[in-house]
């Protein structure tokens, strides 16, 4: 009698790899989305840290530190907030880009804030696709409702 080989035949292969690229199709774009959530959430945590960092300072001093734009560590606003106010100031959001700050006069014509005062700020992220968004905000409503739009 004939020995049987063993082992496995071509349409079985076929049919592992087709099984195992059906569960990666399914598999890949929830772990892309879940690590995209995870990014924004981080950089919105981030965002409150560095506006609770602010308010402290406003609070002490009667004035928001003069920004406008992005930071780094050289800058007088950094040095003013940190370490005392908040031990480290992130300088950039969870896609590498830099947080942009506007306080006092600076914040005026960014997101649709115009008069701005001496403790009036604006912290943002450009997120990753570093675009600067429409959005607006309405003094009249600062909790927003159903006609503000974010594109």
């Amino acid at each position: 009698m004939l020995k049987r080989r063993r082992g496995f035949t071509l349409i079985e292969l076929l049919v592992v790899v087709a099984i195992v690229a059906i569960l990666a199709m399914i598999v890949v774009p929830n772990v892309l989305v879940a690590v995209h959530r995870s990014k924004q959430k981080t950089t919105m945590k981030d965002i409150i840290t560095i506006s609770t960092a602010i308010v402290d300072y406003v609070n002490d001093n009667g004035t928001a530190p003069p920004q406008n734009g992005a930071y780094d560590a050289g800058a007088a606003f950094y040095s003013m907030l940190s370490p005392f106010y908040i031990k480290v100031l992130p300088f950039n959001d969870k896609w590498g880009y830099g947080f942009r700050v506007w306080t006092r006069s600076d914040a005026d014509g960014n997101y649709g804030i115009s008069s701005a005062s001496k403790d009036d700020f604006l912290v943002a992220s450009f997120a990753r696709d570093k675009i600067k968004d429409n959005f607006s905000f309405n003094i009249s409503d600062p909790e927003g409702d159903s006609s503000t739009s974010v594109e």
